[in-house]
């Protein structure tokens, strides 16, 4: 028989949004009052939904015969983001990652290396992944218009 969790240990949805904003707010170093909607843009689960609507819609016109081992080609190509780790702070909302994180500097050789996995079937998904991460982050220092803060 199932015992019922005391109130303390249930999950509230209300309190894991608010957790996820106020995480936000303390990466950024903002004030508790200051939500900065950039930070919604340029987290990782909107990459990730990015690379499945295109793997959704490789596999729906029949461009390429995708598999679950060609998502998880592609959500590995978020792996680029762990040269965030070695910046202080993690993460800051104005920041451009093509001129803060080691990685995302040398976008030229990643792009170089995102076209030739195109030609290698079985990681093709990676380069369209890498390609897709790389896009996503030139949009989001386009759109907010980020400048040489580092």
């Amino acid at each position: 028989m199932d015992s019922i969790k005391p109130a303390s240990q249930r999950v509230n949805p209300k309190r894991v949004a608010l957790m996820v904003c106020n995480w936000g707010r303390i990466s950024t170093g903002a004030s508790a009052s200051a939500f900065n909607p950039v930070f919604l843009f340029m987290i990782t689960p909107i990459h990730l939904i990015f690379d499945f609507g295109i793997y959704a819609l490789a596999n729906k016109t029949g461009i390429a015969s995708a598999n679950g081992a060609d998502l998880l080609w592609m959500f590995s190509a978020e792996l680029i983001d762990l040269d965030h780790l070695l910046s202080k702070p993690i993460y800051h909302p104005r920041r451009n990652p093509f001129q803060a994180h080691i990685l995302h500097k040398n976008w030229k050789i990643i792009l170089l290396i995102a076209i030739s996995l195109f030609f290698f079937r079985p990681v093709l998904f990676l380069g369209i992944g890498l390609l897709s991460h790389l896009l996503l982050d030139y949009f989001y220092v386009k759109i907010y218009k980020i400048k040489d803060i580092k």
